[in-house]
């Protein structure tokens, strides 16, 4: 382990640019490199998929395998007559589903289903909500010289 770290530091410590060659790169830019790189990662990702999903079958597989066995299904070419694959897939798109459309009851229940809707009033001449009457009433009332308005109940005596 120490020669492998010693050989680490000593790459790491060379000057970027060497006499006579170009800057160093630690990752490959040209296409074909790239392109090679791409048909690796696919064909590792469907024998992956193929490993997982035969101990998937055999229910040998630990929730973690059919985690990445769910996540791999969108990622490998469709295989629409594989019943496992179908199987994953609509589960995935199920779930999906699901919790879209639980999202959108949810945000419809909290912008439509708790908001209040208050009964409005009028009260002399003005359109108020029936629960600020009273405040409004008692508001009126400590101002000096307000009489308050008859009420169905009859007039009130006035206090003079």
């Amino acid at each position: 382990m120490a020669a492998s770290l010693r050989a680490a530091s000593t790459r790491i410590m060379r000057p970027a640019v060497l006499p006579g060659a170009g800057l160093r790169r630690l990752v490959h830019t040209q296409p074909q490199h790239s392109e090679f790189r791409a048909s690796q990662f696919k064909q590792q990702k469907e024998e992956l998929y193929d490993l997982i999903a035969k101990a998937y079958a055999n229910s040998t597989a630990t929730w973690q395998d059919r985690l990445m066995l769910h996540h791999l299904c969108t990622q490998i070419e469709p295989r629409p007559n594989d019943p496992q694959w179908r199987k994953v897939f609509g589960l995935k798109k199920g779930i999906a589903y699901t919790s879209f459309t639980g999202a959108v009851v949810t945000s419809l229940f909290a912008v439509f289903g708790l908001a209040p809707n208050p009964k409005i009033v009028e009260y002399e001449g003005l359109l108020v909500t029936a629960e600020s009457v009273p405040m409004l009433q008692e508001r009126l009332h400590r101002r000096v010289g307000h009489q308050p308005a008859a009420t169905a109940g009859g007039a009130q005596k006035q206090t003079d």
